[in-house]
């Protein structure tokens, strides 16, 4: 079962706003781990550049795992776009497409990615990626065996995750309260919170039978993305650019994680119809609407958001 967050799990993942990556010393000696992390961040900026000169916009994003790591995206201000990896994919772009049109798009890309087998690890172990419902794997697997790029690895400190994944859980136990109270009874409080390196998110559970419509009025009764703090947290932000990130998600607040009770969509989506995945893909965008609203806002005004948006 998917899961989604205001936050987003990419945003848990993500980098912190402005922390120094100090250089360690030991007997005169520079730490060869920040060597290694500046071999990394080049290697990763060359990927970007030759994606982009493939005709791939592409961009690179900080993840925070002791040295600072960079991963490379395609731009999200560009077309629709699916990086698959062997373990799950993520999408992005295509900003402002209508969600019937961004369902279609996806299930194009399911079918053109269907029939690949694993590239291997010189290409950073991807499945497949996907621009504009054009294939552009080799592209990728070019790049990454010209530049030798590879996937960065994320591991999380047990003791930051497990508190931060504690608040999320507090924010969807009261989310789901609020839905029970609401017409939607069978709504399920999160699971116990576990440090699994963001493998799993606590997330409040809806029944699956509930259609984007009743999703849509149940949000404008119990909100699930906190407009007010989150601005206030942007604003902090742009005051203060060494902010932390738990610093500032303490002052934007954790937003519920919430799924559906849809069982055939259990990660991969194996067993399920398209009629499934659509309605599913549909709902998860109506989860998305308030903040997608705040972030074109905030786009608009030239006000920096999180560096994990």
């Amino acid at each position: 079962m998917l899961a989604w967050a205001a936050v987003g799990l990419a945003a848990a993942m993500g980098g912190c706003a402005g922390e120094d990556e100090g250089v360690a010393s030991i007997s005169g000696q520079s730490d060869t781990v920040t060597v290694d992390g500046e071999r990394q961040r080049a290697t990763a900026e060359a990927m970007a550049r030759c994606l982009t000169d493939a005709s791939v916009d592409a961009r690179t994003r900080e993840l925070e795992d002791g040295p600072r790591q960079l991963e490379v995206l395609p731009a999200d201000d560009g077309p629709l776009w699916q990086l698959c990896w062997v373990d799950g994919c993520t999408l992005g772009g295509g900003q402002g497409l209508p969600a019937d049109d961004v369902r279609a798009t996806v299930m194009r890309f399911e079918e053109l990615g269907s029939g690949r087998d694993p590239v291997g690890s010189a290409a950073g172990d991807i499945h497949w990626l996907i621009v504009d419902a054009v294939d552009r794997t080799d592209a990728w697997n070019s790049c990454a065996s010209a530049t030798g790029y590879s996937r960065p690895t994320f591991h999380e400190d047990p003791t930051a995750e497990l508190q931060r994944k504690t608040r999320i859980a507090a924010a969807g136990a009261q989310w789901a309260a609020c839905a029970r109270e609401n017409g939607f009874s069978d709504t399920r409080d999160p699971d116990p919170p576990v440090a699994d390196n963001w493998e799993t998110t606590p997330s409040a559970t809806l029944p699956g039978d509930i259609t984007s419509e009743q999703l849509r009025a149940l949000l404008a009764t119990c909100p699930a993305f906190d407009t007010t703090a989150r601005a206030a947290a942007d604003l902090a932000l742009t005051q203060d650019p060494g902010l932390t990130d738990d610093e500032y998600w303490r002052i934007a607040g954790e937003n519920p994680s919430i799924s559906f009770d849809i069982p055939c969509a259990e990660e991969s989506g194996d067993g399920c119809g398209d009629a499934d995945l659509s309605k599913e893909m549909g709902l998860y965008q109506v989860l998305e609407e308030d903040q997608n609203r705040y972030l074109q806002q905030l786009n608009a005004s030239h006000i920096p958001a999180s560096p994990d948006n």
